[in-house]
């Protein structure tokens, strides 16, 4: 079964999608472009890291925007994620107009227009600035620009695949790591030994008056 966890269940192997204010970016209104672009490419990048562990780590990610008009939005882009692969979908960021730089531009360009942009800023630096080669761009197509002209909040949100291990792997590497820890219980059980046998054999040498 899958459906909606909390972004810890899925760094632990959990198949679903998570969207909660604890494990989102707090963005203000008085963030610049820079910033929200810095913001969310150190979230993807964090990312990375937690969902990585011994039984698995991500073969493929993406990045997407779900245009939020009812509460079934996420829901619904979870299960075509889920319908195209796709392990886990989270949700980074939310958007909406008061997100726009204060600095004139809203006059000229659109909420669409900015959320765009932004999208495009972080895809660019898994493409070029820091090159991811399990980045994909455009795996999922959850929205469509020319036709969401009415948007007015959406979600900037994560999705990966798994490369998980066989468990036959997984096992033997657990056996391999017991081995290797009684082997080094050993070896420390000996020199400890060793040292107290050492420390009983030294001349004890009394003070004469």
């Amino acid at each position: 079964m899958s459906g909606k966890l909390s972004f810890e269940q899925l760094c632990a192997g959990g198949t679903g999608y998570a969207c909660d204010e604890r494990s989102m970016v707090k963005l203000s209104e008085t963030e610049s472009f820079d910033d929200i672009k810095f913001k969310l490419v150190t979230k993807c990048e964090t990312n990375l890291l937690f969902l990585r562990s011994p039984s698995a780590t991500v073969s493929h990610f993406t990045l997407d925007v779900v245009p939020i008009y009812n509460k079934s939005s996420l829901a619904s882009a979870w299960r075509s994620c889920e319908q195209k692969g796709f392990d886990g979908l989270h949700a980074i960021a939310h958007l909406d107009q008061s997100n726009i730089p204060k600095n004139g531009c809203s006059t000229k360009y659109t909420f669409l227009q900015f959320v765009d942009s932004v999208i495009r800023a972080i895809e660019h630096h898994f493409m070029f600035q820091r090159y991811n080669p399990g980045f994909a761009m455009n795996a999922l197509n959850l929205w469509n620009l020319p036709t969401d002209k009415d948007l007015q909040s959406c979600l900037i949100v994560y999705a990966w695949k798994f490369d998980r291990l066989p468990e036959e792997e997984l096992l033997s590497r657990s056996l391999l790591s017991q081995k290797n820890s009684s082997s080094v219980d050993h070896m420390e059980n000996l020199e400890n030994s060793g040292e107290e046998e050492r420390c009983k054999s030294l001349p004890i040498h009394g003070i004469s008056g």
